[in-house]
């Protein structure tokens, strides 16, 4: 009974681990993503695609760690109200999904007709001042 219950706290522990680390990985790739997005180079009408933000590794690790989100009250819920608002992870994670479908359209709107850089630059920009957080 007891090595199940050290066995149960590691594999917790594990997965914690685990959503931390894809959680700041995600962090550095919306990051990055917006460092090209608003860079000189990107915005000069060049032809380029962006990536799009690799979220499957964040929802497993979500799934493994869904003990952690209900009892923390991270599922559904508004975490913080008002202009410095963070959603739960049904939202944001709808929200990276939606991000991934701009920059798809993006980048097949590169492939067929050229730049369409402004298209692209209003819808991150407002995806980015109401989802970043």
């Amino acid at each position: 009974m007891i090595l199940n219950l050290c066995k149960l706290t590691i594999d917790r522990t594990t997965n914690i681990e685990t959503l931390q680390a894809t959680a700041t990985m995600l962090r550095e790739q919306l990051t990055e993503l917006n460092k090209q997005v608003i860079s000189s180079n990107f915005m000069s009408g060049s032809q380029g695609f962006l990536p799009e933000i690799e979220i499957e590794s964040f929802r497993q690790a979500a799934i493994s760690s869904m003990w952690f989100m209900v009892e923390n009250d991270l599922i559904t819920s508004r975490l913080i109200a008002g202009p410095e608002r963070r959603e739960g992870f049904y939202s944001s994670f709808y929200a990276l999904r939606e991000l991934n479908s701009g920059i798809n359209r993006f980048n097949i709107e590169q492939m067929a007709a050229g730049s369409r850089h402004e298209q692209f630059s209003r819808y991150y920009g407002y995806w980015s001042a109401t989802r970043m957080q």
